[in-house]
């Protein structure tokens, strides 16, 4: 049986089936695990869910009262705001009470351990998975299989990591030596990719395979000669040619060991095309293109942007995504301020809409980057201005999460270019 039970009533044993309130107000990457963690006890009390959904049947060991006693009728309405189902269209629950008792409070040093431990954690997680890469794609320059089951440990391990910390994990992807460059970034993409399909609220079996995807998308790179791929110069346009095979050499490589994953072998294969119809192999443009190539492409370019090559220096991830969203037809623009909440990072310009139903243009980050600001100037509700106030951009805890990308035209916003100079100099757009 499944019950909606408050946050603060949560007991270790459960099995909670689905967080109610989305995706983005829980700090996990599962929706449905036991809860055996002290640490995740305390992430889930101190999460913005709305209603845990437990399940009853598969709860191990349920203590004396583990489930509070049941609000009123009404109390109950009023704190679900909605019909009783969890986040997640999935799942359909039979019981419609929310728990009202609080559990004791729990110190912020529970909430999870030191930064120190936890980073270090995650850079061992990162190293051994390149590891394990670089065996299985060294396995395939020597001409042997690539055995994909191999690689399952890789992504349970990368879930895990981001299901702990998604943020410090795609940080410290960052930090790759140019050495390790291949390896890192097969871990990055899949790691990337992980996040995206979570923000999308795809089905876990998706995002696994996504994350699949992106440790095997360069597997075709293993078919190059070291000399073309860590080229500290321009490529020729025969290197470039040889280079742009990729796709295809991993695609063939996949097929011909045995692997049946339709999203790795359309990830290795289309990973980068492009919207617009200038990619390769295929030359594919508008919805031609997958939406997991959409996804890969976009992963893809992002940690190559921010990752040092024996022929440059890596970007900062402020200037990375900057670039990006410049790049017209390159990329599925709802897909990109979607893989833009998935990592916090956008850029500086960019108008947005926000949870509290207000228009927003992003802030440049300053010189000391933190979360991301936005400036909300319109209200969506009335389609009036307003005076202008900042908000944290955040996915989780205290701030605004960002909706979509907002066109000021669609909001009776007149002179666009002045009201813009209006805001990013701090005065009213109610004045004028």
């Amino acid at each position: 049986m499944l019950r909606r039970i408050d946050p603060r009533a949560v007991q270790l044993g459960m099995f909670i089936q689905a967080f109610d309130g989305g995706w983005l107000a829980h700090p996990f990457w599962r929706s449905h695990f036991h809860l055996t963690d002290p640490d995740d006890l305390a992430r889930v009390r101190h999460s913005k869910v709305r209603a845990v959904v437990i399940d009853d049947a598969k709860t191990m060991q349920p203590r004396a009262g583990a489930y509070a006693s049941p609000l009123p009728a009404e109390a109950a309405h009023a704190r679900s705001g909605r019909a009783a189902q969890t986040g997640s269209t999935r799942h359909r629950v039979q019981a419609t009470v929310l728990g009202a008792a609080p559990s004791p409070a729990i110190s912020s040093s529970a909430i999870s351990s030191s930064a120190a431990a936890e980073r270090a954690e995650i850079a061992r997680v990162l190293n051994a998975s390149a590891q394990r890469i670089r065996q299985a794609f060294a396995g395939v320059a020597n001409g042997g299989p690539l055995v994909l089951d191999q690689l399952g440990d890789v992504i349970d391990d990368i879930s895990a990591a981001m299901h702990r910390n998604h943020e410090l994990m795609i940080g410290i992807s960052r930090l790759k030596s140019k050495d390790e460059y291949t390896f890192l970034h097969s871990v990055s993409v899949g790691a990337l990719m992980i996040g995206m399909g979570r923000e999308l609220r795809l089905d876990p079996g998706e995002v696994r395979e996504l994350g699949i995807g992106g440790l095997v998308h360069d597997v075709g790179k293993m078919t190059i000669a070291n000399a073309i791929l860590n080229k500290p110069g321009p490529l020729t346009d025969a290197e470039f040619g040889r280079m742009k095979a990729h796709p295809e050499a991993g695609h063939r490589i996949l097929l011909q060991d045995g692997v049946v994953s339709p999203i790795a072998l359309e990830v290795t294969l289309r990973h980068h095309e492009r919207i617009d119809g200038t990619g390769y192999p295929g030359g594919l443009s508008g919805d031609d293109v997958s939406l997991y190539a959409r996804i890969a492409a976009i992963c893809d370019v992002f940690d190559a942007l921010t990752s040092a090559r024996a022929y440059k220096s890596a970007m900062p991830a402020h200037d990375a995504i900057a670039l990006m969203d410049r790049q017209e037809g390159h990329f599925d623009r709802a897909l990109l301020v979607t893989f833009m909440r998935s990592i916090g990072l956008y850029p500086a310009g960019l108008v947005v809409r926000l949870s509290s139903d207000r228009i927003g243009i992003i802030l440049p980050p300053g010189n000391k980057p933190g979360r991301p600001r936005a400036r909300a100037f319109h209200c969506t509700n009335t389609d009036r201005p307003l005076d202008w106030s900042d908000v944290v951009i955040s996915d989780r805890g205290q701030g605004e999460r960002v909706i979509a990308e907002a066109n000021p035209t669609d909001w009776a916003i007149a002179d666009w270019a002045d009201l813009c100079q209006r805001l990013l100099a701090g005065r009213s757009p109610v004045a004028a």
